[in-house]
């Protein structure tokens, strides 16, 4: 909190001509893996931590309340980046396929470990949006709609910008985005977007 505190002060100080203070429009990822939960089940179905779980058992300070000051002061405005920043399907496979040193990882809370064989665009499961097939379509679609849920429960409004993990994203899922309140996606000037035929392409926008 005291970091956020400090931030603050220095955003408060620069002002427009019309007196407005400098803002920040932090991307947020709404939720973690539960570790506990996920090794209890035998690595058998993801779970999540939300992200105000996560901040009530591990930040340092009234966090929360100095997120609320922010946005009340018009200088902190959280966006949405995702429900996590791991690809969930592909680790949990990954942690499921015995691999010594993903299991190490694990049990030290960490998740940015890549095996043998994981894909460049993949590396250390940081894309949300990555898949290997189309059956992990749908739940992932449903992790991005529970991820905006979560966002409101954290925020009490929902976000209207949306900025994908890792530039990776699932052409075609926009009109999920604007079904569930977000009206822009924030794009990279290059993204890889998985396309109808499963496989993801650089693609360049102008």
């Amino acid at each position: 909190a005291d970091d956020l505190e400090a931030l603050f002060e220095v955003l408060s100080r620069h002002k427009d001509s019309k007196g407005k203070p400098a803002m920040m429009s932090p991307y947020y990822n709404t939720a973690n893996p539960d570790y506990q939960k996920i090794s209890a089940n035998g690595f058998s179905t993801y779970e999540r931590e939300p992200l105000l779980t996560t901040i009530k058992q591990r930040a340092k300070g009234n966090v929360l309340q100095a997120w609320s000051q922010g946005i009340a002061a018009g200088i902190w405005m959280p966006e949405y980046h995702g429900r996590e920043h791991i690809a969930t399907a592909m680790w949990l496979r990954a942690l499921q396929s015995g691999d010594e040193k993903m299991k190490a990882s694990f049990e030290h809370g960490f998740a940015s470990y890549s095996p043998a064989g994981t894909p460049k665009v993949a590396q250390n499961f940081r894309p949300n949006f990555y898949i290997e097939s189309d059956a992990d379509l749908e739940s992932v679609k449903q992790d991005m709609e529970d991820g905006i849920s979560l966002f409101f429960e954290a925020f009490g409004f929902y976000p209207t910008v949306f900025n994908a993990p890792n530039g990776v994203f699932i052409d075609g899922f926009d009109k999920h985005l604007m079904d569930h309140h977000i009206r822009y996606n924030a794009v990279p000037r290059q993204r890889f977007d998985r396309s109808a035929n499963g496989v993801y392409q650089l693609r360049t926008f102008r």
